[in-house]
């Protein structure tokens, strides 16, 4: 796959990403544990690829 299309859809599953968290509390619902360290290595991925091609992926 090449790197612009694994930057798009890195991207389309950020833009996804529902973090669900328990009402009146800072704590995740149940099962939704993985969901934040997926997030983070989605972008931290996302960074890694887009300084590999000297790109912004900061939309203005």
């Amino acid at each position: 796959m090449d790197a612009e299309r694994e930057i798009y859809q890195l991207i389309q599953r950020i833009e996804k990403t529902i973090i669900y968290f328990s009402e009146d509390s800072t704590g995740f619902m149940p099962g939704q544990e993985a969901a934040l360290p997926d997030l983070l290595k989605d972008v931290q991925q996302l960074l890694a690829l887009s300084q590999d091609l000297n790109q912004s992926i900061i939309d203005n």
